[in-house]
């Protein structure tokens, strides 16, 4: 057996002894002379690592087409896209751990070549990028175990988190913050979708800034949250 069929089945026994022994008599079954990584994934009906990667790297890169695409391809080889799912999620943990330890090889329970392509992943995105992307799809995952047809759920999931706003550089928040703190100082309203702000409903026009110097970083603050944090 490679490493990487060893891997496979110690994955999907989830530290059962016994579900180990059942799927290893599974998998010998179908190849009792040489165990390879590749046919262990179709044996046992689930995505290999290389796929599970592939998903995360083009979800991670914006590419909602190529993530959908890789879809399909787990569900034309009859994997189970629940426990894809679930182990998909544990990958976007093993990026998160790969990016922010120093030494994360002994926190990586991974065959060398997957442990490797996931360093090379990891180093390729900033670490709130990586955070970010396994909040989404946490949050989300439930809604994919619960839906009576998980493919649409997962492709849907994947296509928002693809498409979801870039994070602003620091820099800018802090420009977007100043410069509003200085329209709310001078009393200006921020500019609102429409371009203008609206005459409150008492009528008087806009407050003076002295009624609104206490609240003013409040609000700015508030303004600039909104821009910078994604659904």
């Amino acid at each position: 057996a490679d490493e990487r069929a060893v891997a496979l089945v110690a994955r999907e026994a989830a530290g059962s002894m016994r579900d180990a022994l059942s799927l290893l008599d599974q998998v010998i079954a179908f190849s009792p002379k040489q165990l390879l990584g590749a046919e262990v994934s179709r044996v046992l009906g689930v995505a290999g690592y290389s796929a599970l990667a592939d998903l995360a790297e083009a979800v991670l890169r914006g590419d909602a087409g190529r993530a959908l695409e890789g879809i399909a391809a787990l569900a034309n080889e009859s994997c189970d896209l629940i426990v894809s799912a679930r182990d998909l999620l544990g990958l976007l943990r093993d990026l998160v751990v790969a990016k922010l330890c120093r030494e994360p090889d002994a926190l990586l329970d991974l065959a060398d070549e997957e442990r490797q392509r996931v360093k090379a992943l990891a180093g390729a995105f900033e670490a709130e990028e990586l955070l970010r992307l396994q909040r989404g799809f946490a949050s989300g995952f439930d809604d994919v175990a619960r839906s009576p047809d998980p493919r649409s759920a997962l492709e849907m999931l994947l296509a928002r988190l693809a498409l979801r706003p870039t994070l602003l550089p620091l820099d800018d928040l802090l420009g977007r913050l100043g410069e509003l703190e200085s329209r709310l100082a001078g009393g200006k309203p921020p500019p609102g979708p429409g371009g203008g702000g609206r005459p409150s409903p008492g009528g008087g026009g806009s407050r003076p800034a002295s009624a609104t110097g206490g609240g003013a970083r409040a609000a700015a603050v508030a303004v600039a949250t909104r821009a910078a944090v994604a659904p």
